[in-house]
């Protein structure tokens, strides 16, 4: 009867559960494992005949862990049987045996939705929806970042700002359409300008900023501006018309013995962009205190 109640207990729980010899192989798993994580003959098997052996070696690592702690929460992705990945939080706990080794139990619960949730609000708070590249607030983050190694490291780093020249005039005349598309090919050009490393970011509108975290002069950055520059003025095909723009840049460069913080670093960036427009838009301009 004992046995009779702890079956019917475990196979109506909406969670995965099972109990595991210290060497892998499940001695238990209940109903749901079957139907929903799909019927694999779980009892009898070890954890490197049911997996793949990267998913495997994680598991079991995993396992090892909780069996010399007592307690651990993890979380695994784990195959159906049709290849999709449903993600798991696994509280995996130590069974103590008198005379023999302990065993394994564990509870798996699907956060499934509750990580594409996750994810899809940090992307949200972290990215521009129209040319998912990062958004002021990531960008604000990493120059934080970037500041703090440079002071520690003692090394230079450049922001640079720029805006499309003419870009209202194309909005209002072809329509917003046409525009958006026209910002995200700005952003798949200016990303394929950068190092790896780099930052490339929508302000707003027709802004974007672009931090350099490590050069070692500041022409480093004017190669960058350059390449820019003459990747913008290739022509750009949209919806039947042929677009022909240019971009202006400011660059403030914060040298390895700086005091600059982050708004006085954008501010001169921004001031610098519109000496640039001022001078005949079309190129890059670097602040200067005078």
């Amino acid at each position: 009867e004992s046995q009779e109640r702890f079956a019917l207990f475990m196979d109506t729980l909406p969670a995965a559960t099972f109990i595991k010899e210290e060497d892998g192989t499940t001695i238990y798993a209940n109903r749901y494992m079957s139907n929903v994580m799909g019927a694999r003959n779980w009892v009898g098997r070890s954890t490197r005949d049911i997996f793949p052996h990267d998913l495997a070696e994680q598991i079991i690592a995993d396992d090892r862990r909780a069996l010399a702690a007592g307690y651990q929460v993890v979380e695994e992705k784990i195959p159906n049987p049709d290849g999709e990945h449903r993600t798991y939080q696994t509280h995996k706990f130590r069974i103590p045996r008198k005379n023999q080794p302990p065993l394994l139990g564990g509870i798996a619960l699907d956060i499934t939705e509750r990580k594409q949730m996750e994810e899809k609000i940090w992307s949200l708070a972290y990215f521009d929806s129209l040319t998912n590249l990062p958004n002021r607030r990531m960008l604000l983050d990493r120059l934080a970042q970037a500041l703090l190694r440079a002071k520690r490291y003692q090394n230079s780093l450049a922001v640079m700002f720029l805006d499309l020249d003419y870009f209202k005039a194309i909005n209002d005349s072809l329509g917003h359409d046409v525009g958006d598309e026209l910002l995200k090919e700005v952003a798949s050009r200016l990303s394929a300008c950068v190092r790896s490393g780099d930052t490339v970011s929508r302000h707003g509108g027709d802004e974007f900023i672009i931090l350099l975290p490590e050069i070692a002069l500041p022409e480093d950055a004017a190669l960058v501006a350059d390449k820019i520059i003459r990747t913008i003025n290739t022509p750009i095909l949209i919806a039947g018309n042929t677009l022909n723009i240019s971009t202006s840049i400011g660059i403030a460069v914060c040298p390895a013995k700086n005091s600059d913080d982050i708004n006085g670093l954008l501010k001169k960036a921004d001031s610098a962009m519109y000496a640039a427009k001022d001078t005949g838009r079309n190129r890059y301009r670097f602040y200067a205190e005078e």
